[in-house]
């Protein structure tokens, strides 16, 4: 008699032990109670397992969008907090990492403390990057380069916002920030957002003003649900 657990959920796996537990009871005397063992043993390594499971469940869902400036009062924190207000009508787990008065420059209990916040139980991340000097600034680098990296990027997804004041969007930032991340085994959503002149796309609110900008925004957090 063998107890292996069939696939197919919680529902199939109880109506597995109610039919081994039919078996046992008619089974003769001499044979029930090893086999009651037996049962008993696979029901709380399956219960644990299913426990495991749902806990390894809840942690994929997390979404953090990391604010790539240490600057204060910056349009990107408020692009940032823009695409927080679309993600959470779909989902309360996402958060927003920003990067203002963070001590990112060498591996201290600050950032220790950071990623193990914002960036270790992270499955997925949406960078907003605003462009310096034709890439996303040091200090987004610095943060990706004291972490943890097997434990906070290996095999997740990221998805790539850039915005500049001027027209190209901080397109060459997003291509450097690509071959970092898949560098770091991270697959990159194929949907780059690229917002030039970023005070007429974004106001003080944190809204963003464009529709058609909304509507490529709203694409791109669609994609990045999925992806």
């Amino acid at each position: 008699m063998t107890t292996a657990t069939p696939r197919g959920g919680c529902c199939c796996l109880w109506n597995h032990y109610i039919l081994l537990l039919h078996n046992i009871l008619l089974c003769g005397d001499s044979n029930k109670i090893e086999l009651l063992r037996t049962l008993a043993f696979s029901i709380t390594i399956n219960c644990c397992h299913l426990c495991y499971s749902t806990e390894d469940n809840e942690k994929r869902k997390m979404i953090t969008i990391i604010a790539g400036t240490n600057r204060q009062d910056s349009m990107t924190l408020r692009t940032a907090r823009a695409y927080y207000k679309i993600i959470s009508q779909q989902t309360t787990d996402v958060q927003i990492l920003s990067l203002e008065n963070k001590q990112v420059w060498e591996r201290g209990n600050e950032m220790k403390e950071l990623e193990s916040k914002y960036l270790i139980p992270a499955t997925k991340f949406l960078f907003i990057m605003p462009e310096y000097n034709a890439s996303f600034p040091g200090v987004l680098k610095m943060m990706i380069d004291n972490s943890d990296i097997k434990k906070c990027w290996w095999y997740k997804k990221a998805a790539l916002v850039g915005i500049s004041d001027g027209r190209a969007g901080n397109l060459r930032g997003t291509e450097h920030m690509t071959a970092i991340m898949n560098y770091m085994k991270v697959n990159v959503l194929y949907n780059k957002i690229l917002l030039s002149k970023i005070k007429e796309e974004i106001n003080l609110e944190c809204e963003i003003i464009k529709p058609d900008t909304q509507q490529l925004i709203n694409i791109q957090v669609e994609e990045l649900l999925k992806f």
